[in-house]
């Protein structure tokens, strides 16, 4: 099973869950630059020195006071990347004896619930969403700043392609359970649900 779902049955109720449940490409800027990572990192440093402003005639800097710098650093980073930073999670409930479907959209900022019927799904679909760069001319300049210094970005600029998974409702609408541009992680997830849900299978 992918590391980017979890996907358990009981007997009577199916748990699906993933981070992965939106198609968009995000910033301008690659991942391999700028990620959560990079962000938590440059945030807990901002922190550190900010204190050390703050603290510069009560510290005398040698290996102890490094020593609890650095193990600070360590904590702000986890704090901010796990919690602050934490991705957003759809958890989605297929109970078969409620004939229930709940959908819970967790984050730092709290938890959103939809609920539907499990009558009132028509099918499962797959779709392939394509999305083009918006900004050709800002690529154009990081990959020029980034040959100044003798770096590739692969992939950078390129058309982003998402595998989805999406759950078409009798009337009409579709939700997104799942997105990926691992295609076999798609097609995992589509056959699980089917398999366990038994739903009408379909292709766009």
């Amino acid at each position: 099973m992918s590391s980017e779902y979890g996907l358990a049955s009981d007997g009577t109720a199916v748990k699906f869950s993933t981070a992965h449940f939106t198609a968009e490409k995000g910033s301008i800027l690659h991942s391999g630059i700028y990620n959560k990572e990079l962000t938590a990192s440059l945030a807990a440093g901002a922190v550190i020195f900010i204190s050390a402003f703050f603290f510069a005639d009560k510290i005398k800097i040698n290996l102890g006071s490094s020593l609890i710098i650095l193990l600070c650093f360590t904590a702000l980073f986890l704090f901010i990347r796990t919690l602050i930073l934490k991705d957003p999670m759809l958890i989605a409930v297929f109970d078969r004896s409620a004939n229930s479907l709940n959908i819970s959209l967790r984050s730092v900022f709290g938890e959103k619930q939809q609920a539907y019927a499990l009558s009132d799904i028509a099918g499962i679909s797959k779709k392939t969403v394509s999305l083009a760069p918006e900004n050709p001319d800002g690529i154009k300049v990081v990959e020029k700043i980034a040959l100044q210094h003798y770096t590739v970005i692969p992939g950078f600029g390129k058309t982003a392609e998402f595998h989805t998974v999406l759950l078409d409702m009798k009337d009409g609408n579709q939700l997104m359970l799942f997105s990926s541009k691992n295609k076999k992680s798609a097609d995992e997830v589509f056959d699980g649900l089917n398999r366990i849900l038994k739903l009408t299978a379909g292709d766009a």
